[in-house]
């Protein structure tokens, strides 16, 4: 009798213990999570408060606290039109922010800062760097496309001293994606703009990389 009360109490220590194991695995998974959730936010808010430092003295439209910052960027996606516009009329010529869902955009007008922009350096202002941030390359596209520009390169010389040579071919494209998208009608007919746009610029811009009669 003894031996097999010590059986069950052995089994029954085993199969607790063997219990145990997936609760210590989600606690751990929970804490690792915990901790990086931790480290992105620190990360995020030191960001923003550098980014605060550097653009304090720079008008804002849309708010610039922490909470009104953040009202001004879901105004800003719904009505960025508006918002720029006021910005212009109250500080022409001048420089002013916008609040971004996680950055600022800093807008210039003016003749005199637009030069300063057109003349800065790369160093100073990337054109690389801002579309990486704006358009989350290295998660979008890939990290060859940043890294290995070849693409610019390529659109710098040849293609653009190959452009009147193709052009015929461009402009049959454009007219024969207009009759089959946008055809003549004797009446008004809706259609979707912004999709019938992307049909005709694809397919342009297939028969000039491509040509017939794979595009």
């Amino acid at each position: 009798m003894r031996g097999y009360c010590f059986c069950t109490l052995k089994s029954l220590q085993k199969y607790q213990d063997s219990a145990l194991l997936p609760s210590m695995y989600t606690f751990s998974l929970l804490a690792t999570a915990v901790a990086i959730t931790s480290f992105y936010v620190v990360s995020a808010l030191y960001k923003a408060w550098i980014d605060r430092r550097v653009l304090n003295k720079v008008p804002t439209i849309g708010g610039s606290g922490i909470l009104s910052s953040y009202i001004g960027a879901y105004k800003f996606v719904s009505n960025a039109r508006d918002m720029i516009t006021e910005g212009y009329a109250k500080y022409r010529g001048a420089a002013f922010k916008i609040p971004g869902v996680s950055n600022w955009i800093v807008v210039v007008s003016g003749p005199r800062f637009i030069d300063e922009l057109r003349k800065a350096p790369d160093d100073c202002v990337s054109f690389r760097a801002a579309a990486k941030d704006f358009l989350q390359i290295m998660y979008t596209m890939g990290p060859e496309v940043f890294y290995s520009s070849y693409h610019v390169e390529v659109v710098r010389s040849p293609l653009t001293r190959n452009l009147v040579a193709r052009f015929p071919d461009v402009q049959d494209e454009i007219q024969s994606a207009f009759e089959e998208y946008i055809p003549q009608t004797e009446d008004w007919t809706a259609i979707s703009a912004l999709s019938t746009i992307r049909k005709i610029v694809s397919r342009s811009s297939n028969r000039l990389f491509v040509g017939l009669p794979l595009c």
